[in-house]
């Protein structure tokens, strides 16, 4: 029973460091700044698990996304402020997408997997509800690249 319960505190504290820390971000991108994909999702989302299925499983996407860009996961109903590069944004209370979300998008049109892509100068390159495949996120690198 000790061995489960040390496995399980393993497992849980390794799940914990690979999760990306906003304040890491916030230093990091004034050191080195460089695009940013940014990906909210909710918990309820049955589209968003098979966005991150579909980035697991393959591995040049999922590298890609953690050095050549900034890939921040976000919960769009999170409860928590957001500390984002010195701007803090607050749970919204009278709906459950949070202000951080709504800064990109109106509340009305806002379907989640949402993706917000920033340039280095914090300039949304794009915006996009729904499921991105292998094919498209290998055409959004390129495309980014090219500018």
């Amino acid at each position: 029973m000790k061995n489960w319960l040390f496995l399980l505190f393993c497992l849980t504290f390794t799940f914990v460091q690979a999760q990306f820390d906003l304040k890491d971000f916030n230093q990091q991108f004034k050191q080195n700044s460089k695009p940013i994909f940014l990906y909210f999702s909710t918990d309820w989302c049955g589209v968003c698990k098979i966005q991150e299925k579909e980035i697991e499983k393959h591995p040049t996407i999922k590298s890609k996304l953690n050095t050549d860009f900034y890939y921040i996961k976000l919960n769009g109903e999170s409860e928590e402020v957001i500390e984002f590069l010195d701007q803090k944004y607050q749970p919204n209370s009278q709906n459950k997408t949070h202000s951080f979300v709504t800064e990109f998008v109106p509340n009305k049109d806002i379907a989640f997997p949402l993706w917000i892509i920033l340039d280095e100068n914090l300039e949304v390159l794009g915006k996009f509800s729904g499921l991105i495949k292998k094919k498209n996120f290998e055409q959004l690198f390129i495309q980014i690249k090219k500018e």
